[in-house]
């Protein structure tokens, strides 16, 4: 339903503006492809990130691993990615033996709001 919900307008912007008043960002999994968050989120000037991969559309560990590779790649790219996936057992396998050496290939793991980009206050 939360899905659904992002397409909302006038119900995005009330998320946003209440987001706003506690200090707080938005991220949106970007699972509705008639999301209307960032818009929202600019309206009221909210803090707003949008999920770069989805790991687990597919519940395998094999194809986990390959958007883990492509996270990397956007990040070397970037400067940073943000991914998201699901409590699946497949999609934890596949992160152990990732996330064990990831600082050995050059990553490292940042919270959340340090990717998120302040926006300034319409008006």
């Amino acid at each position: 339903m939360g899905s659904r919900f992002t397409a909302d307008m006038p119900g995005m912007v009330a998320v946003m503006e209440e987001l706003k008043k506690r200090k707080l960002f938005f991220l949106d999994s970007i699972t509705a492809g008639n999301s209307v968050a960032r818009k929202a989120a600019r309206k009221v000037g909210l803090p707003f990130a949008g999920r770069n991969v989805f790991l687990d559309h597919a519940d395998d560990v094999e194809g986990i691993t390959k958007r883990l590779a492509e996270v990397e790649k956007l990040a070397k790219r970037t400067g940073g990615a943000i991914a998201i996936g699901h409590p699946r057992e497949a999609t934890l396998k596949a992160l152990v033996p990732w996330l064990k050496d990831i600082e050995k290939r050059g990553f490292k793991l940042v919270p959340l709001s340090s990717m998120v980009k302040p926006r300034r206050s319409p008006g």
